[in-house]
C-alpha cells in the first residue's frame, strides 16, 4: 500500500459523513444538535485531559517527531496555557446558544473521559502510535474537506452568536496547517504495509461512523 493509496481512503471515508453534512445543510432537530454539541465538548475536553496525554504516552521513547506534533496540539487545544481560552472553553458559547449550561456540559464530560481512560493502557508501539496519528489525521482534515462556506452556513441556520462563531474561525484558520503536519509525520511511520493497514483501520473506523457525534452517554 502506498499513501496515495491511504488519501483515497481518507476522501472516501470524508465522503461518507453524514451528521456534518446534514448539519451545515440546517437539517437536524435542535436535540440531536444538542447531543452533537455535548459530544464535541466531551471530545475537545478529553482530547487536552485525556487523549493527547495518552498519545505523548504511546509514543516510543525515540518517537521525537511524533511527539513534537502532539505536543504541540497539546500546547495549542491548552490555548498556550493560558495566553488564549483553551478550545472547550471557546467551545461552551457555542452550547449556551444551543441551551445547554455548564451543569450539563461538565455531567455530561464525566460520563464521556470515562471511554477514553483506555488509551493509557496502550504499550508504547509503532503500531499504537501510528493508530493514534492516523485518527488525528483523519480528524484533522474534515474542516478543510467542508470548506469555509460552513462557517456561513453555521451562522444562517442556527444563528450562533460572534462569541460563539470564534471556536469554528480558529478552527478553520489552523486546521489545514494540522492536517498537513498529520500527514508529514504519518507518513514517517508508515514505513510497511501492516502499518498501512492500522492507519487505513483507523480513518475508516474514525470518519466511516456518526457514533462520535450522535452518541448519548
Amino acid at each position: 500500500m502506498t499513501f496515495a493509496n491511504l488519501k483515497s481512503t481518507l476522501e472516501a471515508s470524508l465522503r461518507s459523513m453524514e451528521v456534518i453534512p446534514a448539519m451545515v445543510a440546517g437539517s437536524l432537530s435542535r436535540e440531536d444538535l444538542q447531543y452533537v454539541a455535548l459530544n464535541q465538548y466531551g471530545e475537545i475536553r478529553s482530547f487536552i485531559d485525556v487523549k493527547l496525554p495518552a498519545r505523548l504516552y504511546i509514543c516510543p521513547h525515540d518517537a521525537m517527531s511524533a511527539k513534537k506534533y502532539f505536543h504541540y496540539l497539546y500546547a495549542e487545544e491548552q490555548g498556550f496555557f493560558g495566553k488564549e481560552p483553551n478550545h472547550a472553553e471557546l467551545f461552551i458559547p457555542v452550547c449556551t446558544d444551543l441551551g445547554i449550561d455548564r451543569v450539563q456540559l461538565e455531567a455530561y464530560y464525566k460520563k464521556y473521559e470515562q471511554y477514553c481512560f483506555h488509551l493509557f493502557k496502550k504499550e508504547a508501539t509503532v503500531a499504537n502510535l501510528v493508530e493514534q496519528l492516523a485518527i488525528s489525521y483523519a480528524w484533522e482534515t474534515v474542516t478543510p474537506f467542508l470548506g469555509k462556506s460552513t462557517l456561513e452556513a453555521f451562522q444562517r441556520n442556527y444563528d450562533f452568536s460572534e462569541t460563539a462563531m470564534r471556536y469554528f474561525e480558529l478552527h478553520f484558520a489552523v486546521d489545514t496547517d494540522h492536517a498537513n503536519e498529520a500527514e508529514r509525520v504519518l507518513r514517517e511511520y508508515c514505513t510497511t504495509d501492516v502499518l498501512y493497514e492500522i492507519a487505513e483501520g483507523a480513518i475508516k473506523s474514525t470518519l466511516g461512523s456518526d457514533l462520535y457525534l450522535t452518541k448519548r452517554l
